[in-house]
């Protein structure tokens, strides 16, 4: 996905009404501060000359826009909520999100790790109700190389998937509209194979999970980037 840079406005401007405007118009877009201004982007060439033109109308005092929620009439079937329809902005992050609860869910309802043991960075088995870890490099001779990945998707506890589902949420779909959805589910491969890793690296032979090394990949990101 290519961004194209369609008007540029000051800073104490505010562009919330704009921007809500242009996604009731069906123009998909973002907003980004680039050297002291705010920088509109969009993703067709064809709405350039429509953002420009609003926004000069904006600047020149000709138009004010003011976005408001209508009521639906009796028996009128009410419009679907804005927020509704801009999940399918997003389907990489609700598809990570999707992976990490039923992650969840198989850590708690999977005792005797039948399923989750397929999905571990080590091979585990339970013996007398406690994890055995199995020999990482028997397990990657043997082509099980997912497990350096999968791991992100397992999470203990219900405010283990609640923390990072939240911030996956809140960092995901920024940088799926950013980077579009390919480039996307290429970073969080990485990143989470390289948190993987070094958890390892660090803590040696666990039981580990959880997307917190994605997310904190995530933040480094948006935190350089926006600088």
């Amino acid at each position: 996905m290519s961004w194209l840079r369609a008007a540029s406005v000051s800073l104490d401007v505010d562009l919330a009404n704009m921007s809500a405007y242009l996604y009731q118009q069906g123009i998909a877009h973002r907003i980004t501060e680039e050297q002291g201004s705010q920088v509109i982007w969009v993703q067709q060439a064809a709405t350039i000359e429509a953002v420009q033109d609003l926004v000069n109308r904006i600047a020149r005092g000709e138009l004010q826009i003011d976005v408001q929620q209508r009521q639906a009439e009796p028996g009128e079937t009410p419009a679907v909520p804005s927020w509704f329809a801009g999940l399918s902005l997003f389907p990489v992050t609700l598809f990570l999100m999707a992976l990490s609860i039923l992650g969840a869910a198989l850590v708690e309802w999977d005792y005797s790790f039948s399923i989750v043991h397929w999905l571990t960075f080590q091979d585990v088995s339970i013996v007398d109700r406690r994890p055995q870890l199995g020999d990482l490099a028997l397990t990657l001779s043997s082509g099980e190389y997912w497990r350096l990945i999968t791991p992100i998707f397992l999470h203990f506890g219900l405010f283990h998937i609640l923390f990072n589902g939240l911030w996956l949420w809140e960092f995901g779909r920024r940088l799926e509209v950013f980077m579009g959805g390919r480039q996307f589910i290429g970073m969080v491969l990485i990143v989470g194979l390289i948190s993987n890793m070094a958890q390892y690296a660090w803590q040696g032979p666990s039981l580990f999970g959880g997307m917190s090394g994605v997310l904190y990949g995530l933040l480094g990101f948006l935190w350089i980037r926006q600088r």
